[in-house]
Formats: structure tokens, sequence, C-alpha cells
């Protein structure tokens, strides 16, 4: 009988390749080609980046860094991490462009091909970005919207990436801590174990000796 290289998380017990259930302790452990597949995951998905970056980008693509537009310098897109920076102005003005969604969704929403026209009126300059905005959000604005309400409609993040809402930006090159403008990361106090506890405590200790406010949630 063939056995693969993982265990059962109830017992510890070697999982047999063609079963949905440990030997062991009977746990359902999914179905055997899911298991595998999902394996296989990392692999699709850093697949599917490169083709999505070749689409919209061409051969500049691995140039690429990602972020997402902020009103508040808040939190940002939690789903990505708990931590995150806001950039200064001056490097977004001179690097960065922008999309009215995640690149991915873009793509497949509008099912672009390489080579394909990208749509017109989805991306903008950094210095037109309030036109880009607005016509995202417009939609959701009504009598009752009031001014502490725009920055969750522009962006918003719960940890669940495929509820995500936010306007992408995209930053051409590299570009170091000199850039970091904000930063925040969670209270320490917070923090679910000693690892964690130490790590958040060495990146505010970092943060803190190169000068860049760190705000603590």
């Amino acid at each position: 009988m063939p056995v693969i290289g993982e265990s059962c998380p109830s017992c510890g017990n070697r999982l047999s390749w063609e079963r949905d259930t440990c030997l062991g302790c009977g746990a359902y452990v999914g179905a055997p080609n899911v298991r595998e597949m999902a394996v296989e995951r990392d692999g699709l998905v850093a697949r599917f980046e490169k083709s999505i970056k070749g689409i919209l980008f061409g051969n500049y693509g691995p140039h690429i860094r990602y972020a997402a537009l902020s009103l508040d310098g808040g939190e940002g897109l939690v789903s990505y991490g708990s931590c995150s920076v806001s950039l200064r102005k001056e490097l977004c003005l001179n690097k960065a462009t922008l999309m009215e969604e995640n690149s991915y969704s873009f793509v497949r929403r509008h099912r672009i091909l390489p080579g394909d026209t990208i749509p017109e009126g989805r991306r903008a300059l950094w210095q037109d970005r309030h036109y880009l905005a607005t016509a995202k959000i417009a939609g959701k604005i009504d009598k009752s919207t009031t001014g502490r309400d725009f920055a969750g409609l522009l962006l918003y993040s719960v940890g669940d990436r495929s509820t995500d809402e936010f306007i992408e930006v995209h930053i051409y090159g590299p570009f170091g801590k000199e850039a970091f403008a904000t930063a925040v990361i969670p209270a320490i106090k917070k923090a679910k174990s000693k690892d964690d506890r130490f790590y958040l405590a060495k990146i505010r200790d970092s943060l803190g000796k190169s000068g860049i406010p760190c705000k603590q949630v």
C-alpha cells in the first residue's frame, strides 16, 4: 500500500495514499486527490502570478511591487499580514501607478489574455488617484455617508482575501526603509506566543532606530 509523507492531524499516524480516513484513529483527513493538489498549490499560485504580471506589465512585470491605497494609513490589507507600512508620497509620485482593484481579479473579470488591450479608465497615475477612487466608490455613497466612512469604502479587509476591496498600487523597482513614512504593527501584549512577542518587539525597535513612527493596535 503506497504511503505519502504526511501525518494525521489528530493522532500523528502516517496516512495511506488512497484513503480519506486515518487508519490509526478513523479521523477524516480529506480526499487523497485534494490533499495531493493542496501540496502543489504554491506552485500553481506562483505560475499564476507570473502569468498575470506578464499580461498587465509585459517585460517589466518582475520589477513591480504591490501596495494598496489608503486614506488613513491604518492596518492595511490584514489578509496579507498583520504588519503594514505607509510609503512616502514622493516615492509614489515618481514610481507608482494604480489599478481599480486587485490585479488578479481584474484579469479574470475582464477575461484579459496576453496581448489584449487593457480596458481604459481602470488605471491611473498617482496624481490622478482621486479620479480613480471617486469612480470606484461613487455608487456606494449616499446621504448617510460621512467623511469617516470614506477610508473603509476605499480599503476594506477583515482577513479574507476573497472579500478584500481596495485600489491596487503598482510601484516600479526596489525601495528601502527610507521610503517608509509610518508603520502599524499589532500590540505586543496581544501576541499569542512568545515568539510573536519577540519578533514584534524586534520590529518595533528596528522602526524606532530608523526614526519611523510606529503605531501599535
